[in-house]
């Protein structure tokens, strides 16, 4: 019975912090254009997608020319026998071999040429305009939808405000010619 107690007192309090939270409007309100224009350009995925790729070229572009940094390489080696190999040598056993053994080597390369690096190098600047060019590309293509939509809207709001008054005096044209009539 107190398992069945704690299972469901488990489960309604785990359900009041959930219940309990409040989600933020993300809505403008006041719709103007330039707050139309940069809820747009913050939430749009073509252009998160499209900062996210310039990131990425730059890292790559980075990791790419790493490669003119001198290498640094350590390599340790130790070797423990429990036993050594013995060799029975004129009758007389003889060690074949040292107990312990260790060896250490340290290298430092230095990339002189290699083509890859080379046209890594030679190519940075493009590929980092590139990028830029592709997300400033983005920005303008979200920047003119929003625009397009926003004026279409005004347009539209202006069309209904006008046609609500067309239907008024056709109502009142309406009323006139009714009340001409019955008189």
């Amino acid at each position: 019975m107190s398992s069945m107690i704690c299972f469901i007192s488990f489960i309604l309090f785990s359900a009041l912090p959930a219940a309990s939270q409040s989600v933020s409007d993300s809505l403008l309100q006041p719709a103007t254009l330039r707050t139309c224009i940069q809820y747009a350009l913050t939430h749009q995925p073509s252009v998160r997608e499209s900062v996210l790729d310039e990131e990425i070229a730059e890292r790559t572009i980075q990791s790419k020319l790493a490669d003119w940094f001198p290498q640094l390489n350590l390599n340790f080696n130790v070797q423990h026998y429990p036993q050594v190999p013995v060799a029975i040598v004129g009758g007389a056993p003889v060690n074949q071999g040292l107990a312990n053994s260790s060896n250490i080597q340290f290298t430092a390369t230095q990339t002189l040429f290699n083509k890859d690096v080379f046209l890594a190098s030679s190519s940075a600047s493009d590929v980092r305009d590139f990028a830029r060019q592709r997300t400033s590309g983005a920005k303008i293509d979200v920047v003119v939808n929003v625009s397009k939509a926003f004026y279409a809207t005004l347009v539209t709001k202006q069309q209904i405000t006008l046609f609500d008054e067309a239907i008024l005096r056709v109502e009142q044209s309406y009323k006139d010619a009714y009340t001409k009539y019955k008189g």
